[in-house]
């Protein structure tokens, strides 16, 4: 191989590389994106809730 080819086909490889292993790295379809996130709302709600829930179930027993 010529001096040229070598340079075009190294140029080549790292112009590819960054989407092939974003591609690998990141290989979640859209829907299990939705799917995650939706799971990470799903416990953030609860952690906001249980405290307050916690709080309205010790009053109501003050109140007995």
């Amino acid at each position: 191989m010529s001096h040229d080819v070598k340079i075009e086909t190294v140029m080549a490889s790292v112009k590819v590389a960054p989407a092939i292993s974003g591609s690998v790295l990141y290989a979640i379809t859209l829907q299990e994106w939705v799917a995650i996130v939706t799971i990470a709302y799903v416990v953030l709600q609860i952690g906001l809730l249980i405290p307050k829930y916690y709080n309205g179930i010790k009053k109501l027993l003050k109140k007995k």
